[in-house]
């Protein structure tokens, strides 16, 4: 039995794409040294900020119980920028009714931990949460639609949550987002 000399070719092996709407991917995607650049690109498109965001410190997503009763809270990619912003982003796939109050408790917690311990309230740093959602949550809605919920001006609820904002972002065309009032809707 003699052994061939020029082996038939390996045939390549089409590797299946990971789906980033999958948790553990998504966080690879942006919450890894890597993804820095590409998360600073989707905080930048979906924020559209002032300044451009330039840096970002992905920082320990667990928010710890201050009681032993509390809920724990782990959120997907908790992100710090340079002026102290902190930042949520979650990958949702499934909705439910919840998800508005579990976005706000979020905020609310990321929020509450922005100052320490003798620290004057005016430190308190703003909190932003983002749902990037694998199935539309408001399918009937016209075609580019992106819908912002946020606290509308005239509310108590604004005037403690200021700095808090929910965002449940799909596809909406800009002239769709402003009520009469000029609040974001």
């Amino acid at each position: 039995m003699s052994i061939p000399t020029d082996p038939a070719p390996i045939p390549a092996r089409k590797w299946p794409l990971l789906d980033p709407k999958n948790d553990a991917v998504f966080k690879m995607m942006f919450a890894s040294p890597r993804g820095r650049r590409p998360l600073i690109a989707l905080l930048n498109a979906v924020l559209k900020p002032k300044s451009p965001i330039c840096s970002v410190e992905v920082i320990n997503p667990d928010i710890p119980k201050l009681l032993i009763s509390d809920k724990g809270t782990i959120l997907d990619i908790r992100a710090k920028l340079e002026d102290g912003t902190q930042i949520d982003v979650e990958m949702q796939m499934a909705p439910h009714l919840g998800l508005g109050k579990r976005a706000l408790f979020y905020g609310a917690r990321m929020y509450s931990q922005s100052i320490e311990s003798g620290d004057y309230y005016h430190k308190l740093r703003p909190a932003i949460v983002l749902f990037f959602m694998a199935k539309d949550l408001f399918p009937t809605r016209p075609e580019g639609f992106m819908y912002v919920l946020a606290c509308p001006s005239a509310t108590l609820a604004q005037r403690f949550f200021a700095n808090c904002k929910t965002s449940w972002l799909s596809t909406l065309s800009r002239s769709q987002r402003r009520s009469n009032n000029g609040a974001v809707v």
